[in-house]
């Protein structure tokens, strides 16, 4: 008997996941790329052919239909159309940002070198006396 539940109880969580899950109607018109107007999902598309595609969406979801099947069915209707193509993305705003951010990278960069410049002009010209006086005092020792 014992057996038997257990059996029973590892065995149940397999055969709910083989069932698919009834598609949620809002999830799929969201999804779903209208042929009625470029560019829109079904659910933002004021089309009245989208409106009728939204009705029987709504309808095989009521009858638990799953979502994969529900968009193979609307497929069929609009073979040459992808129907699960992304719309285009709505905000541009990382292009700007992006060549924003490059630009002041190169006039901090540009920045640095000409104050590190500055720096080691100072440094070169203390070099360079250093090394005339340091030839001064070769050159008087030699001629000795």
């Amino acid at each position: 008997m014992f057996a038997r539940l257990l059996a029973f109880a590892l065995l149940m969580p397999t055969v709910a996941a083989a069932q698919p899950e009834p598609a949620n109607a809002e999830e799929v018109v969201r999804q779903v790329m209208s042929p009625f107007c470029p560019g829109k999902v079904l659910s933002d598309c004021p089309s009245p052919r989208a409106a009728e595609w939204r009705i029987d969406v709504h309808q095989w979801a009521s009858e638990g239909v799953p979502a994969p099947e529900i968009i193979e069915r609307l497929q069929t209707r609009a073979p040459d159309f992808d129907l699960l193509r992304r719309p285009p993305p709505r905000e541009t705003g990382a292009l700007p940002i992006a060549a924003f951010a490059l630009a002041s990278l190169v006039l901090i960069w540009a920045a640095r070198r000409l104050l590190s410049r500055d720096d080691s002009s100072d440094e070169a010209d203390a070099a360079r006396t250093l090394y005339d006086e340091r030839l001064d005092e070769e050159l008087a020792r030699l001629g000795d």
